[in-house]
């Protein structure tokens, strides 16, 4: 809330001030304004922001050589699970692995402190192999359940590096445990990824194809942006489709929740194509 207040402070300063400027002027003066609201956005954002990032690599930095062993496999968690949320997946495995290997010998742990790091590390592998696969490798099937071949992953480390963790979750978790569900589907997923589903999963764990079924008739679901020209890439934004001027067509409008990024506004030519 506090950044929220502070960028609308900021924007309604702005505006009357611009008001009282040239347009060249007041253009490179909003530039300026918004790179401001950037830098502060990376401290202060809890969604998008390093701040809590530098507290926590802060304190292991701090961290004496006395302290006990649990102190810094939970801050070396905290930071996977920090690089994780920005995106940095290898800088998050590694903060991951190196509390997986201090569990070594430590037998004080909880089981369940265990099967969190195993479950984290298995999400940051398949979260690797998104990343190489669906985002810097995209094409229409990517991401439609169940996945087809031209969703498989042409980059499969992420996803069979995943599967041992998942699998090391679903061995040591009773029935009722919160992570064993999110575990077994997401080892469905992994096999799914790699093009071995439903054979390749252990029976115990498969989840089965007709899961994936539609009760009703229902055609499957074609991706169609990609040859539209709206398969962007942007973080978290929204879409509105509407005839905005009243042409009879559809239009596009999009956006991101990243301050670098930008609005977008994709007229409709009439032809079943979209003007960038």
């Amino acid at each position: 809330m506090p950044y929220v207040l502070s960028f609308l402070f900021l924007f309604t300063i702005s505006a009357s001030y611009a008001a009282s400027l040239s347009q060249e002027e007041s253009h490179r003066k909003m530039v300026a304004l918004l790179q401001e609201v950037r830098a502060q956005n990376l401290d202060e954002n809890p969604y998008q922001g390093e701040g809590q990032l530098r507290q926590l690599e802060d304190q292991l930095q701090a961290l004496p050589d006395s302290a006990p062993v649990q102190d810094r496999i939970s801050l070396y968690f905290r930071l996977g699970i920090a690089e994780l949320f920005l995106g940095q997946e290898r800088r998050a495995l590694d903060h991951l692995a190196a509390a997986e290997k201090m569990l070594a010998g430590q037998h004080s742990v909880p089981a369940q402190v265990v099967n969190e790091i195993h479950f984290r590390l298995g999400l940051a592998w398949l979260r690797l192999g998104e990343t190489q696969n669906c985002v810097l490798n995209p094409n229409a099937e990517h991401c439609i359940l169940p996945i087809r071949p031209g969703g498989f992953h042409t980059l499969p480390e992420g996803s069979r590096q995943a599967i041992p963790y998942f699998q090391a979750v679903l061995d040591n978790t009773a029935a009722e445990e919160r992570l064993r569900l999110s575990a077994r589907w997401l080892l469905n997923i992994a096999y799914m990824t790699l093009g071995q589903y439903p054979e390749g999963v252990p029976p115990a764990h498969r989840i089965p194809p007709q899961a994936f079924e539609s009760q009703a008739a229902f055609p499957r679901w074609v991706n169609v942006a990609p040859a539209l020209g709206l398969d962007t890439f942007s973080l978290s934004g929204g879409a509105v489709a509407d005839d905005f001027d009243g042409d009879g067509y559809l239009a596009f409008f999009d956006s991101t929740s990243d301050l670098p990024g930008q609005l977008r506004f994709l007229p409709n030519a009439g032809d079943g194509t979209l003007a960038a």
